[in-house]
This record gives structure tokens, C-alpha cells and sequence, in this order.
């Protein structure tokens, strides 16, 4: 008596993939998992700085903000003539601007950064309405001979400096630290309040201002990105590229440290008429210098521009 042995049919292998799909295999595992799988790809991802627009105030409003009229960049105070004290730059005190700044959650890489700086002046001198002319400084290392700016690409050891925020605070103004653009104060005083003692507008009526020492808390990146004076970083056309690797869980920021000039102290420009060669900046003040008023540094931006693996 014989006996036939069974016949096995081989069954297909079976696949699990990530998002907890089991498949059969009739196809290749390496055919399934391109259908199933989506690869990674990179996005990027910008922070830019947006502030209060005070020359908007009272004529429009914002769809897309609450409060004032919101405009690129922070506009920078002016020195004279709120500021009665002043006598020069030696003692003169530095703005600080928080212009963009990011928490990472995940590993990501900073792959570009975008710097921008404008002159300008009330076309009225002070006398109502306000109208204000502006120029973008476009000469990379441009400077006023009574002020500059710095600049600070960092890492913050501390991503939070305080949990409470004081009744001063106001829109694009804080103390010591901002989430957002801002204008970073220490003390200041001011002569247009609001009840709790916050600015009606940080750039009007200030008189008096000094700046966090938060220098203590910033890392660099890199040493020659930590402090630099040009504008090296153009907001338009900008080919520069960054290549900075970051871990998760720390705090990436943009400051600036603005000397702001003081028109009625700082030494004359050129006078009209302007000669061929002279920089646009320099044309600019020639132009629009009346007595003791003139151009100062106006508004200030920057942004941070990330590549996220998703």
C-alpha cells in the first residue's frame, strides 16, 4: 500500500508596514513599500519679524492682527528731541531688537537668514499729519557717523528668561525676552501710557530706555555670526546660504543692538547738489535733513529660514 506525500503550497510572505498594514507579498516587498511608504521630504520655514505700523494708526485696520495695523519690520525710536539728555553717542543707550526667534521641537537645520534696515523721516518735521519717507539701506556696511547696528545670530541657553510678564508689556514690546519681534527693554520711561503704565506705542514718547543684559544667555553659532556690523544677508537676492544642523528642544534668535542717531548733534553730510558717486543713503539725508531733524535709522527686519524633515 502506498501513499502519496502532500503537496505544500507555499504562502506568501506578508508584509508589516509602518502604519500597522499587513500585505501579502505577491508583489515584492520593495514594490509594496514604495506604495505604502511616502518618503521624507524637507519644507521649509521662515520666521520674519512684523511690528506696529504708527504711521497706519487711526486711518486702517489689520484683517489679519489684533490691535494696530501691523507692517514689516519694528520701528526704531528716535533720539532727538524726546531725548533731552542726550549729548553724544558715548553715552547714548542701544536699542535691542528680538526680530525673529525660533523653539525647535524637532531636529532641524537653519539653512538662511535675511537682514534689512530702512532710513526715514516725517516729511512734516513734526508738524501734523504724519507722513513718513523711507529708503532700504543697500549698501552692505553703511553707517551714520554718530551710530550703527550689530547683529547676533544665537542660540539661547534659556529659552524662557520669565514665566510672568509684566503690566508694561505691550504689543512688539517686552521686557527682557519676547516669543516674537519686539523691542526688548530693562526700564524705560515713557510720556504716552496706558493705565497700567505699558507704552501707547513703544516708538512715540519714549524719553528714557535701557536694555536687558541678556548677552549672558546667548551661545553663538558661529563666532563670526555672533556679532557682525554689515549687511551681509540682503533681504532681496540673497545667495548666501547656511548650513547649521540643529537638535531639538532649543531656541534659535535674531537680535539687533541699534546706535540710533541723533540729527541735530551728528556731523553734516554732503549738500545739495549731490555729486555723481554719492551713495544713496548719503543723497538721501542731504535730501530730507531740514535744520535740526533729519534721517535716522527707521525700521529694522530680519528672518530665520529653516529646512524641517517631515
Amino acid at each position: 500500500m502506498t501513499s502519496e506525500a502532500p503537496v505544500l503550497i507555499p504562502r506568501p510572505r506578508r508584509t508589516v508596514l509602518s502604519d500597522g498594514f499587513t500585505v501579502d507579498n505577491r508583489e515584492g516587498e520593495e514594490e509594496l513599500l514604495k506604495k505604502f511608504l511616502k518618503p521624507k521630504r524637507h519644507q521649509r520655514y521662515e520666521v520674519s519679524t512684523s511690528g506696529v505700523d504708527d504711521a497706519l494708526v487711526g486711518f486702517t485696520s489689520d484683517p489679519y492682527s489684533q490691535g494696530a495695523p501691523q507692517s514689516l519690520g519694528l520701528r526704531i525710536p528716535a533720539i532727538f528731541p524726546n531725548f533731552a539728555t542726550d549729548t553724544g553717542p558715548a553715552g547714548r543707550p542701544r536699542f535691542l531688537f528680538c526680530l525673529a526667534t525660533r523653539t525647535t521641537r524637532s531636529p532641524t537645520k537653519l539653512v538662511g537668514l535675511r537682514q534689512g534696515v530702512t532710513l526715514g523721516v516725517d516729511l512734516n518735521h513734526g508738524t501734523p499729519p504724519f507722513r513718513p519717507i523711507e529708503l532700504p539701506i543697500g549698501t552692505p556696511g553703511f553707517k551714520f557717523p554718530d551710530g550703527n547696528i550689530s547683529w547676533h545670530l544665537v542660540i539661547e541657553r534659556n529659552a524662557k528668561l520669565q514665566d510672568i510678564y509684566p503690566l508694561t508689556d505691550t504689543v512688539n514690546w517686552r521686557k527682557y525676552q519676547s516669543d516674537s519681534s519686539a523691542m526688548l527693554y530693562q526700564s524705560f520711561t515713557n510720556t504716552l501710557v496706558q493705565p497700567s503704565g505699558a507704552p501707547i506705542l513703544y516708538m512715540r514718547g519714549l524719553t528714557a530706555y535701557q536694555p536687558p543684559q541678556v548677552q549672558q544667555n546667548w551661545q553663538a553659532i558661529e563666532a563670526n555670526l555672533s556679532c557682525f556690523y554689515d549687511l551681509r544677508f540682503p533681504w532681496v537676492n540673497n545667495e548666501h546660504e547656511l548650513e547649521y544642523e540643529l537638535d531639538a528642544h532649543c531656541r534659535i534668535s535674531l537680535y539687533a543692538s541699534v546706535l540710533q542717531s541723533n540729527p541735530s548733534l551728528r556731523t553734516p553730510g554732503p549738500v545739495a547738489p549731490i555729486l555723481p558717486g554719492t551713495p544713496c543713503e548719503e543723497a538721501f539725508i542731504s535730501s530730507y535733513t531740514l535744520g535740526s531733524d533729519g534721517p535716522i535709522y527707521w525700521r529694522i527686519y530680519g528672518s530665520l529660514i529653516f529646512q524641517d524633515l517631515i
